[in-house]
């Protein structure tokens, strides 16, 4: 691995002038036209290009350029689909949009146009939750949802319905999660779904059992979500371990951000697992850090559980957030930076696709101060390692497949932390493929996005 050195410069402020705004908001505006002429035209078959056209609608609703236009070429489109894909696919997928974008009543049409199937519970709890929102009453779409808790389609008939248990404990857990988030009381639901699982035999128990702990975490009742991991019994002892693992961590950080510190740490040490252990104290550092108060206790145990974790990812991900918890507490980060970039460019690239390692690195070094654009630079330049890697011959992926994957992954981080340039100059690397596909689209409609925001903004 060839050493590389890493420039930490303070991130500078730079407002925007008028005529720059102005010149933004076009730029906004082209994007968005180039994204929707491209679903159009490049994609595969009816159902990509639509489901592309109502992603788009996703971010230029939430901007102030008119979606008027976007939203007839969607209907145009639905309105030429198999009637059973309009239900299933376009029309839900239209109702789910409208309502995050609180248009009550174009929601309200997608959604009566849609027809029961598998998963339109979870849609209409999420109704439930921008009637709320939009101070219209949610309960009778709650009461929908417990009525018809369960209920799946018997082969695609629209007539004939079962109850699928597996389908009735997850729908009744986000009931109660639902119920808690609008300040209504989730307890029957969360007493309901343990009835549920009391009586399963079914071979997912131990991810429903999982999903009922974190309901309870999410729903502030931590001893019950604690007293549930216990029980979680998988496939295999290694199945259950990582099981209980996983939801333990979950409950962890529903505890931090209520800022029960002792008892995320307590919650850590019971998994008895040291990358657990590590991260958990690595973000109680983070906290106190920002807080105002001192870290360095839960610095040093982070540190001193390092030499038990063997991954680099997972060594990576803490001196990351060591280096954030440390500057935010007015200390030098370098060497916490230094470490997370040396574990990071020690991955192959098909190791982390989706370049979450260095996801975490921007994010980190931005969020301390400092201008990530060094370290996106160098995230570029590993991603472009992929078309050098040997892959095992049993990896269905190819090399640019990886690639593509990271830059990707790479741009949608430059979007979100407002590194816009670069992520434009990023994206164009990908606009001379002859197979410009759905992800560039998406991500071209994102910086859309992001551009009209912060011209309205400045």
């Amino acid at each position: 691995m060839v050493e590389r050195e890493l420039t930490l410069i303070k991130r500078p402020e730079r407002p925007l002038e008028r005529e720059a705004d102005l010149a933004l908001h076009a730029s906004a505006e082209r994007d968005f036209l180039r994204a929707i002429g491209l679903a159009q035209s490049n994609l595969r078959d009816l159902r990509e290009t639509t489901g592309s056209l109502i992603h788009i609608l996703r971010f230029q609703g939430q901007t102030d350029i008119d979606a008027t236009p976007l939203r007839k070429t969607i209907q145009d489109y639905i309105l030429r689909m198999h009637p059973y894909d309009q239900q299933s696919y376009g029309t839900h997928a239209l109702a789910r949009v409208e309502i995050e974008l609180g248009n009550i009543p174009a929601a309200n049409v997608a959604l009566e146009a849609t027809g029961e199937n598998d998963i339109i519970s979870h849609l209409r709890l999420d109704f439930a939750r921008g009637y709320a929102k939009a101070g219209i009453d949610p309960q009778p779409m709650l009461n929908v949802v417990k009525e018809t808790a369960g209920r799946v389609r018997i082969k695609r008939n629209p007539d004939v319905f079962e109850i699928s248990t597996g389908k009735q404990i997850g729908d009744v857990t986000a009931l109660a999660v639902t119920h808690f988030q609008l300040g209504l009381d989730p307890t029957p639901f969360l007493t309901q779904t343990r009835e549920l699982l009391g009586s399963s035999q079914s071979s997912e128990k131990d991810y429903h059992v999982g999903q009922l702990a974190k309901a309870y975490a999410l729903c502030g009742d931590f001893t019950n979500a604690l007293a549930l991991v216990d029980t979680i019994i998988a496939r295999d002892p290694k199945a259950t371990k990582k099981r209980r693992m996983e939801t333990r961590y979950a409950i962890a950080k529903e505890q931090l951000k209520l800022g029960d510190i002792e008892g995320a740490l307590n919650t850590a040490v019971r998994s008895k697992d040291n990358t657990l252990m590590g991260e958990i104290n690595a973000r109680v550092a983070i906290y106190k850090a920002e807080g105002g108060e001192d870290p360095t206790e839960e610095i040093d145990r982070t540190l001193s559980r390092m030499v038990n974790i063997k991954s680099a990812w997972s060594q990576g991900l803490l001196y990351s957030m060591l280096g954030r918890a440390k500057a935010l507490a007015k200390e030098d980060p370098k060497g916490m930076f230094v470490m997370a970039m040396e574990k990071a460019l020690s991955l192959e690239v098909s190791e982390d696709p989706m370049a979450d390692l260095f996801e975490r690195f921007t994010e980190d070094v931005d969020a301390s101060g400092f201008d990530a654009t060094p370290v996106f630079k160098i995230a570029l330049e590993w991603a472009d390692r992929a078309l050098e890697e040997k892959l095992p011959s049993y990896d269905i992926g190819t090399p640019d497949m990886y690639q593509g994957m990271a830059t990707e992954a790479i741009i949608h981080q430059q979007i979100k932390l407002g590194y816009l340039e670069m992520a434009e100059q990023t994206l164009s690397r990908m606009e001379n493929d002859p197979s410009v596909d759905i992800f560039y689209i998406d991500l071209l409609a994102e910086l859309a996005h992001a551009k009209a925001i912060k011209a309205a903004a400045a």
